[in-house]
């Protein structure tokens, strides 16, 4: 029904630093709080991503954004920069360089860095959902195709890679099914729960 279970936001100081950071780079951030997106201006990322996902972005001027989220104390759920492969490269570093622990930076994609607080995981967040529902993660199924997607692969009780997940991330998990094309996430759930015939 839309009801948001939990949330956690970066401080938004902690936002504009990392917004700093990736202006440097030439890169598109997007700026994300529940169902709220966005960007500075549109461009090919911005389009890319809203055909992917069906969302539509609104243009703002970042530190105005900040801004009235400081006045409704809440701050971004994620920081996502989009851009060519090598130049999340140098971001991601720089960020590296300057995250003392605050921060969880993790590639969704080569062309998608993510910049959330240090407590925000796949996993941490299956994990609310399963104890909302009384189970454990050792009764989680999880499937994945990305290194963002490693520790909840890691701490579920079944952890499925996707065919065309990177190696570093099949290699996490307990098993592979065919890729996101060969309908790999069907194939695994009829394996665990076979259809009735």
């Amino acid at each position: 029904d839309g009801e948001i279970l939990y949330s956690e936001e970066l401080d938004n100081i902690t936002s504009a630093e990392v917004l700093d950071i990736t202006s440097r780079h030439d890169i598109r951030a997007n700026l994300y709080c529940g169902r709220e997106w966005y960007v500075d201006q549109r461009d090919k990322w911005v389009d890319r991503e809203e055909h992917i996902t069906g969302d539509q972005a609104t243009v703002a001027e970042y530190a105005e954004v900040l801004e009235k989220w400081k006045t409704q104390n809440k701050g971004a759920n994620k920081i996502l920069c989009m851009g060519e492969a090598e130049k999340i490269d140098r971001v991601q570093k720089d960020l590296e360089t300057y995250n003392t622990g605050q921060l969880r930076i993790e590639r969704s994609d080569a062309i998608f860095l993510e910049v959330m607080a240090a407590t925000v995981s796949k996993a941490a967040a299956v994990e609310k959902i399963a104890g909302l529902y009384g189970y454990e993660m050792a009764d989680v199924v999880a499937i994945g195709d990305n290194y963002n997607d490693i520790t909840m692969l890691e701490q579920a009780g079944l952890g499925i890679a996707m065919a065309n997940a990177p190696q570093g991330v099949k290699d996490r998990a307990d098993e592979t099914t065919p890729s996101n094309d060969e309908n790999g996430v069907a194939i695994a759930i009829d394996k665990i729960f076979p259809p009735a015939r």
